[in-house]
């Protein structure tokens, strides 16, 4: 379980590093490329919101369709093994629109709505941090329930007793 969280951890924090580097070349050292026209500025710009606006809900939906099949399998390395796959895959897709927001108006035009989208993509990507706690939520739900429960009871138990 410990390889899977350092996985999917190693490549989102290398999303949001190669992020900020992104925006400080893109800041610093590049300027509004004139040459496009504004026609081919609105379709960029279009396509990249379309792209941000269908893909956090739809990866997000996919993978938690995923999870309940996977749930479902006995044997816990390859659990952990497709768990591991969808993850990756669910921090790229919101990742690229984090990094396509941050290319685009760095590179090719400065644009504060394209800034802000790509935030939104950093946010949703916060949803996909690993954690081992996310690991055993998500894949064993039922345990983590009980646990809950327990620890519910013990509490209440405890107060009745200070009670008396």
């Amino acid at each position: 379980m410990e390889n899977v969280v350092k996985k999917t951890g190693l490549i989102f924090y290398s999303i949001f590093v190669v992020t900020i580097i992104i925006i400080l070349i893109g800041y610093f050292c590049v300027d509004e490329l004139q040459s496009l026209s504004k026609e081919t500025k609105t379709s960029i710009s279009s396509v990249y919101f379309l792209y941000v606006v269908s893909s956090i809900p739809l990866t997000l939906y996919f993978f938690d369709k995923q999870l309940k099949k996977w749930r479902l399998i006995e044997d816990e390395q390859e659990k952990l093994k497709k768990y591991l796959q969808g993850s990756i895959i669910r921090i790229l897709l919101i990742g690229n629109g984090l990094l396509s927001g941050t290319i685009i108006p760095a590179f090719l035009f400065r644009s504060d709505s394209m800034f802000f989208c790509a935030a939104i993509c950093a946010i949703f990507m916060t949803f996909c941090l690993p954690s081992k706690n996310r690991v055993l939520n998500e894949l064993y739900p039922e345990e983590a329930d009980e646990e809950e429960v327990t620890d519910d009871n013990d509490e209440e138990s405890e107060n009745d007793d200070s009670e008396k």
